[in-house]
């Protein structure tokens, strides 16, 4: 029995007591009087008991027992703040065996509750605790080291490495407060180079001290790093480091590989070679001064360095790099180039000018498409092709009378401020497709106009006169948001270009903002994108510019590629696949000879718990048969149910989709909600299955009725007459009008009578019909193989171990068993485990007690690795899996690829992927250690009479065959069957 003192503590009556002891003084904390933080400490403790003297009450206050923990001589306490879900932890101050104080206090980001445990793990603490939903978990801290310096020099250039465990640890170093977190991981291996450091990476960039400058070689980045996180660039518009504007900070980050290829490269540069490198760098700008003295020091940092590389790659760990670079001085911005504008009579201003559009006529082009129908504007392109643009710059559409009422003092005044704002963007160095054509702009307003305090998409629009595609999206931010940050979308980053360049970019961007923000007849300054999303018009509009007080619109203009276009393909070649995409799956609804919609739509709604307790069960029974079978079982299925309302639409529907789907007919509904079909979300979800079935239940239903009951018939009017600029335009008429009215107030009524109780299912049918069509009788999968002798008959339950890797998620092609799959869809699979390819004969004669024998096997198999669960890259579920041979049948000594391809699968796996076999372990069976694998494999190897264990695995790359690979594990019998289990890979 354990010997146990028991030292009671007097007069404090705590809720709970933690201890921990710094040396030899025990440090105390509880939860006080109004939820106050206590904490006390005692250097001398009686066994008979003893009190509390000297508590120190802290202004913190917990409503849950707080933690104590020791940690490199010092005490630490954790507790969570009153009141709200928020972790803190503090060092605890002591005065001989008293209690001064808290410090470094922090507070966690990441939300929990008590009871708290803090236990001291290597150079951090584990912080148990519960999450707010209650769940269990602990936290990795590393406290801040006071005590630490910082090894960089304050007043000097320099550099450090530290080596961590991993890339979290980089984080926890500080990569949003580099610079004042270094006390962290304080007591991690690390390596100053100061002195010959800056010689030698001036020697290893040849004299380049810009990153960028001389592109990435193994052997500066063993200074530098390769993956920068943090440096004077990611935030271009603050200062260029938190505090010394004479210097440039970097961190970096190296993983195990890099760290092994910096160790490499820099242990492989000889003296000799250093210094005929060194020796050229007095032909550099950065070289000035240096003598042999420098270079000395150059080559005891490159020693130094390549022996901490290598030590840090040995032991696998990661490499941080910070940075202290000298700052070179801000060049000054570029002059405003000189601004003249001539004045405008009012002749000239209300004349078409036949060369006005400039750089906007590019947005009128189609790139060859030509449009289906008169009222067409927009075939493929974002500006009218009836654009015209007058003298003043108004914008309009040819054959309309705008009204030309200016002030003469605004107009001039408009072009002068667009020749001043071209001129100060002609200043920047980056030039993109975003930015590279930037002319002057203006659109001035009449007489009397007034300016909104905003500017709004509807006034872009209203002020371009109808020009605009109708369907055309019209984003306004900011222009101070838009800089070199936002270049083509992140396509082109700060990364391609000269450090020097983004400052000055910058600069003149953030000096153009706050020119437009404190001009006297504007007060702001906004970008202007103009496009359809990359599906009506190939090049879009781009503005920046002001909006005086009277209302015009003045700055800059440019066109580019739209956002959803791929920038490496010309225009002209995007349209025909546009158009395929539009149709893509759906062309079976389409009339070939016309181009418009031939199916119907018929709108049902079920009970909601029904239909999904009905799916659920359908679905479950339709991923037992083969993927072409399923559909027709779907279907004889679904023909069974009894809809509570049933709503037949007329191929007019088209006209409808369309409009809640901005003119295109199958794209993702925005703004409207999902009422007739979205290509993403089918019902019958049983894989494989292609119907023109879509379900929405619950919220869904509720979201569409709410929103119909706000659109009536007068928006889809609005609507449908902005289909002129679709493919639909060649099919308006008046009565074509009428009827998606008519069918849009049927559905509105329908989703209404819907909404909280029922769910929707919506079938698109592609016959023309009004009667249902017959409904097909679903099939047996494998009912085409034949049984020779013995009794053994196609069984569709034993395909269950091999569905997933029959597989073809769609990707069907008439004739070829292997569309996107490792298995055959011909596959039959018979009672005795055989493989065969429907329509062939096999042999079947085989000994009942091994049959039963291998089904005993095989099944035990699957309960022994039933525990496994696995991810969805990761090998299984694994099921039983036998083949019962012949008798007399040759017994092979080994498993092999071609036993596998000839014997086992009997041609049916795809000829175009490899198979591997190897010897069965448990890490085969299970990447990671597994009690269930190794059970497994320990008792597979220990059955009698087997032989031949190996691994196989079908399908080696994601690049081969299907999604989803089999992967065996298996034996053979005194007898050549094959026993074992089946299981699968998913690489899609």
């Amino acid at each position: 029995m354990p010997v146990f003192f028991q030292t009671p503590l007097e007069d404090t009556k705590a809720n709970s007591l933690a201890l921990t002891v710094v040396g030899n003084i025990l440090v105390f904390a509880r939860r006080g009087p109004k939820n106050r933080l206590l904490l006390s400490a005692e250097e001398s403790i009686h066994p008979q008991g003893f009190g509390v003297y000297n508590e120190y009450t802290s202004e913190e206050q917990t409503d849950a027992e707080p933690a104590l923990g020791t940690l490199f001589g010092h005490a630490y306490v954790a507790w969570k703040s009153n009141g709200e879900d928020r972790l803190n932890i503090a060092r605890v101050l002591l005065d001989g065996a008293r209690v001064a104080g808290l410090a470094d206090k922090e507070t966690f980001e990441e939300q929990g509750r008590g009871p708290l445990t803090l236990i001291a793990q290597a150079d951090r603490f584990l912080l148990g605790h519960t999450l707010p939903d209650g769940k269990f978990a602990y936290a990795s801290v590393v406290p801040f080291d006071p005590a630490f310096k910082d090894p960089l020099p304050k007043d000097a250039p320099g550099c450090e490495l530290c080596a961590v465990t991993g890339e979290d640890e980089f984080y926890l170093v500080g990569c949003g407060d580099t610079w004042d977190t270094v006390g962290r991981m304080s007591h991690r291996e690390r390596l100053r180079l100061a002195g010959g450091w800056h010689s030698l990476l001036l020697t290893l960039k040849e004299g380049m001290l810009d990153v960028y400058a001389s592109g990435d070689t193994s052997e500066w980045e063993g200074v530098l790093g390769h993956q920068v996180y943090w440096n004077e660039l990611m935030d271009p518009d603050e200062d260029d480091s938190p505090g010394d504007d004479r210097f440039v900070h970097y961190l970096a980050i190296s993983g195990p590989d890099d760290v092994a290829r910096y160790a490499e490269a820099l242990g492989k540069i000889t003296q000799k070679a250093l210094r005929k490198r060194y020796d050229k760098l007095a032909k550099t700008p950065n070289a000035k001064h240096l003598d042999d003295k420098d270079f000395e020091a150059a080559w005891q940092t490159l020693e130094a360095l390549a022996a901490f590389l290598k030590r840090v790659s040995e032991q696998q760990l990661w490499c941080v790099h910070r940075t202290r670079l000298p700052a070179a001085p801000a060049e000054p911005l570029p002059e405003v180039g000189e601004v003249e504008v001539k004045a405008t009579s009012a002749e000239q201003a209300t004349a078409l000018d036949p060369k006005g559009l400039g750089i906007l006529a590019r947005a009128m082009d189609s790139f060859g498409v030509q449009p289906n129908a008169p009222a067409n504007e927009w075939p493929f392109n974002v500006l009218s092709q009836k654009t015209v643009r007058y003298g003043s710059g108004r914008i309009a559409r040819d054959g309309d009378d705008p009204e030309h009422d200016y002030d003469p003092a605004e107009l001039e005044r408009c072009r002068g401020i667009a020749a001043e704002a071209a001129a100060r963007f002609a200043r920047l160095p980056i030039r993109t497709v975003d930015l590279g054509e930037l002319e002057p702009f203006c659109l001035p307003a009449n007489r009397g106009g007034k300016a909104p305090e905003e500017l709004t998409p509807e006034f872009v629009r209203a002020a371009f006169r109808g020009t605009v595609h109708p369907w055309a999206k019209i984003e306004i931010k900011p222009a101070r948001e838009f800089g070199v940050h936002s270049l083509e979308g992140g396509e082109v980053t700060i990364y391609g270009h000269r450090t020097a360049d983004v400052k000055i970019h910058n600069r003149i961007w953030n000096e153009t903002a706050d020119w437009f923000e404190k001009h006297p007849d504007m007060g702001h300054g906004w970008y202007v994108a103009v496009e359809g999303g990359g599906l009506h018009g190939c090049l879009a509009v781009r503005l920046i510019v002001g909006l005086t007080r009277a209302g015009s619109l003045a700055g800059v203009a440019t066109v580019e590629l739209g956002s959803a276009l791929t920038r490496t393909i010309p225009p002209e070649e995007m349209y025909q696949p546009l158009r395929e995409q539009e149709r893509g799956e759906f062309k079976h609804w389409f009339d070939p000879k016309t181009g418009r919609i031939a199916a119907r739509a018929i709108l049902r709604t079920f009970d909601q718990k029904e239909i999904l307790a009905w799916n659920n069960k359908t679905l479950a029974a339709a991923k037992k048969l083969k993927a072409k079978d399923r559909e027709a079982f779907w279907l004889a299925e679904f023909a069974n149910l009894k809809p509570v309302r049933t709503l037949t639409l007329s191929p007019v529907w088209e006209a409808v989709q369309r409009c809640l789907t901005n003119g295109r007919f199958s794209s993702y509904p925005e703004p409207a909600e999902k009422m007739f079909f979205c290509p993403w979300n089918p019902f019958g979800g049983a894989i494989g299955v292609r119907l023109g079935f879509y379900a929405y239940s619950g919220d869904e239903v509720l979201r569409t009725a709410n929103w119909l009951t706000e659109h009536g018939t007068d928006w889809l009017a609005r609507r449908y007459d902005d289909l002129r600029a679709t493919d639909y335009a060649g099919f308006m008429s008046e009565a074509d009008k009428r009827a998606a009215l008519d069918t849009y107030e049927a559905v509105r009524e329908f989703y209404r009578q819907a909404k909280d109780k029922f769910a929707v299912v919506v079938e698109i049918s592609a016959r023309s019909e009004e009667q249902p069509a017959a409904v097909p009788e679903s099939k047996s999968a494998g009912k085409k193989g034949k049984a020779k002798k013995g009794g053994c008959e196609p069984d569709t339950a034993m395909l269950a171990p091999l569905l997933e890797c029959m597989e073809t998620y769609g990707v069907d092609e008439e004739e070829n068993e292997w569309s996107h799959n490792d298995l055959s869809t011909q596959i039959v699979r018979y009672s005795c485990g055989n493989i065969a390819r429907e329509g062939d004969e096999i042999a079947h004669d085989h000994a009942p007690a091994e049959l039963e024998r291998c089904r005993t096997l095989a099944a035990e198999g699957q309960k022994l690795l039933k525990a496994i669960k696995p991810a969805h890259d990761q090998g299984g579920p694994y099921r039983a899996f036998f083949s019962t041979a012949n008798r007399n049948e040759a017994v092979p000594e080994a498993l092999t690829e071609s036993f596998v391809r000839e014997r086992l699968f009997r041609g049916t796996i795809n000829p175009e992927v490899d198979i591997h076999v190897e010897p069965l372990t448990a890490k085969a069976v299970w990447s990671e250690t597994s009690q269930p694998a190794t059970k497994f494999v320990d008792w597979l190897r220990a059955q009698p009479g087997l032989h031949g264990f190996a691994f196989v695995s079908i399908g080696l790359s994601e690049d081969e065959g299907g999604a989803s690979h089999p992967r065996l594990a298996l034996a053979l019998t005194d007898k050549g069957s094959v026993v074992g289990v089946c299981g699968y890979v998913v690489w899609a």
